[in-house]
């Protein structure tokens, strides 16, 4: 028999969930049909009909922050800032080159985990002015941020999973909570330390005696310090956009040089074009200064065809803000679309023969011959990556220090055998399958 207070209870929670799912029904019903319009030019449109559900906006930010935010850091990534930390991509060059030593002749070592290590030093010490020492401690970051991206596909690819109170209950955000922590607490106070120490600079008072004076490098280039001379921008922006930067900046620049090595492997006629050209400019022993660094044209142009042939920033999305008429359909404004970059540099109507690998696509006189957008690594428009200089000055010098100590050879056999896996960027399925040998 059920008594008459637990019918009393079973009533008030079948009420509360019928409420709560009835109310969920009418807001979504509503958000359908303040959207009809779209779904009525999707019929138009061949492949299966989109159906949104939510909007992920939580992964980028606003338009208003990103303006602001994108208007302190600009100055930090141009190319006259940028020549002023060489001394630092080449010392950390040099000493990934170094690490390297250890796997010589090692068939399939996990270059990823050392390149990550060289590429997160590099943008904490050229972008925050900060030494975290990764190569150094030999720290786990590979793991850490390829577990992270593929978590963020995962999420980004499961719809129910934008809802944050599904998420929360998710044992991948526990997961990507806890490499967001390691992170968080490696940065926290490097990152606070400087916080303290630019707001003593920016109020007329002396820094400690034990803080080293800062070269001229590192107090043009930070982003950090750009950030702090805005009194609006508050630490807990300064630690998270510090992630961000740090998590993006490394991975992505660490991924395409996996690529660049598979690929010089699988070409030993262009490594050694590269390897040539390095000779001509440096010799074999002198680090790389700023003046060198346009004199890598062919270099430039390998980085190039890698980067065109393996977009590390595979897909992206953007939301039409007003209509689109393309001929025979109108993307029209408040939907969202989304390409892919391997459909558009892989395109056999804008690129000739588009798997082989040809470095002198990128000539000038060829460039000019194509419309700028069938080239979009780094995309295109005000919403472009900040940093697409950082990164091809960065690649350009660990590749000139890297192929005047080693050779590289991969397992390898074609660019078709070259399987790619996508975690929120382009990674290689199989990995590199590169090993090293001493050129002397």
């Amino acid at each position: 028999m059920i008594s008459s207070e637990d019918f009393s209870r079973y009533d008030v929670r079948t009420y509360l969930v019928v409420s709560l799912i009835t109310a969920f029904a009418v807001w979504y019903i509503k958000f359908l049909w303040n959207r009809k319009y779209l779904y009525i030019y999707s019929w138009k449109v061949e492949g299966p009909l989109s159906f949104p559900f939510l909007g992920c906006g939580y992964l980028l930010l606003g338009i208003n922050v990103w303006k602001r935010h994108r208007k302190l850091l600009a100055p930090s990534f141009n190319h006259r800032v940028l020549n002023t930390a060489v001394g630092v991509f080449t010392e950390y060059s040099v000493n990934f080159a170094k690490e390297l030593q250890a796997v010589v002749g090692k068939k399939n070592f996990d270059l990823y985990a050392w390149t990550i290590r060289c590429t997160f030093d590099l943008i904490c010490k050229t972008s925050m002015g900060i030494n975290v020492d990764t190569q150094k401690n030999r720290g786990d970051q590979g793991i850490l941020f390829e577990r992270a991206f593929e978590i963020m596909s995962y999420r980004m690819f499961r719809v129910w999973n934008h809802l944050d109170f599904v998420w929360y209950y998710s044992p991948n955000k526990k997961i990507f909570d806890g490499i967001y922590s390691k992170l968080y607490d490696l940065l926290h106070p490097l990152i606070s330390k400087k916080f303290i120490e630019f707001k003593k600079e920016l109020s007329g008072k002396h820094l400690d005696a034990e803080i080293e004076e800062e070269s001229l490098y590192e107090k043009r280039l930070p982003f950090l310090d750009s950030m702090l001379l805005d009194p609006s921008i508050t630490e807990k922006e300064v630690q998270d956009e510090a992630v961000a930067f740090a998590l993006a900046g490394s991975e992505t620049t660490a991924s395409s040089i996996c690529f660049l090595f598979s690929l010089l492997g699988l070409f030993p006629e262009v490594q050694q074009k590269i390897y040539e050209e390095m000779i001509d400019i440096l010799g074999p022993d002198r680090n790389v200064e700023a003046f060198d660094l346009p004199k890598m044209k062919y270099t430039e142009r390998v980085i190039k065809e890698n980067l065109r042939l393996f977009p590390i920033a595979a897909l992206v999305a953007r939301r039409i803000e007003e209509d689109i008429n393309l001929g025979d359909v109108i993307l029209p404004a408040g939907s969202s679309v989304a390409f892919n970059l391997l459909y558009i540099h892989r395109n056999p109507k804008y690129w000739t023969e588009p798997l082989k690998f040809d470095p002198d696509r990128f000539l000038p006189e060829e460039i000019a011959k194509r419309h700028p957008c069938t080239f979009i690594p780094f995309l295109y428009g005000p919403r472009n990556c900040l940093g697409w200089k950082y990164a091809l000055l960065n690649m350009k010098i660990i590749i000139a220090t890297v192929v005047r100590e080693f050779k590289i050879f991969t397992e390898y056999k074609s660019i078709e055998e070259m399987e790619v896996v996508f975690h929120f960027t382009i990674q290689l399925k199989n990995g590199p399958k590169v090993w090293l040998e001493r050129r002397r």
